[in-house]
């Protein structure tokens, strides 16, 4: 323990380390590389308002957590615990009589969260559970690369979501009929290749080919 003590803070010293830690550890080198994936991932979406911190003397659940781990904490100057965590564990369903399958949790302290967003003023005037914009998910690759410009759309106030797994399109389009949506975007590989994305109007049923830079193009369909 006194190892991981002293292996410092910067994320790139640290992976370093325990680059140099597993070098005879196959299982070792497995968890590295699920952190570097992790990361990864986080960098292509580019949350500007989080903090990413790897503490590699952080423990939670031992008795079913197989893999990464995290905890969400407030942001500095709210004196406040921790207000989530949760971690990856594999085949935890098989204790309860369950098919044995992967999966992540998190948790949330909703009685922190609401503290937290007291003490910064952070609650909104209004608020709605609708939904602009839908996204196909097709593939891990061309999700991955949608992320950024699904935070652009969501910045200039664009409710958005993408379904979570590259199911059947038509359990997905049975998703939709229970949250609706008055765009639903494809994004097809042929056309992410040259940065593009197929757009259909739920409404008028009009289907066009839009650049996914024109965030603007895209909210003035909205309005």
């Amino acid at each position: 323990m006194d190892t991981f003590l002293k292996v410092g803070s910067n994320l790139t010293d640290q992976l370093n380390f325990l680059d140099g830690l597993f070098v005879d550890s196959e299982q070792g080198r497995i968890g590295v590389d699920e952190i570097r994936f992790l990361l990864d991932q986080l960098e292509t979406v580019r949350l500007e308002s989080i903090v990413l911190k790897l503490d590699l003397t952080l423990a939670r659940g031992l008795n079913y957590y197989t893999g990464i781990i995290f905890e969400v904490s407030a942001p500095e100057g709210v004196q406040m615990g921790s207000i989530g965590g949760g971690g990856r564990y594999d085949n935890l369903t098989s204790q309860f009589g369950g098919q044995a399958l992967g999966g992540v949790g998190i948790s949330f302290g909703l009685d922190r969260i609401y503290l937290v967003l007291e003490a910064l003023d952070l609650f909104p005037e209004n608020v709605s559970d609708r939904l602009d914009v839908f996204i196909i998910n097709y593939d891990d690759q061309s999700s991955k690369q949608l992320l950024p410009f699904i935070q652009k759309l969501r910045k200039v106030g664009v409710s958005v979501e993408l379904y979570p797994l590259a199911a059947k399109i038509q359990k997905q389009f049975k998703y939709l009929d229970k949250r609706t949506a008055q765009l639903v975007l494809f994004p097809k590989s042929e056309l992410l290749a040259d940065n593009k994305i197929e757009v259909k109007n739920l409404s008028s049923g009009e289907v066009s080919i839009l650049d996914i830079s024109e965030i603007d193009q895209i909210k003035k369909t909205l309005s």
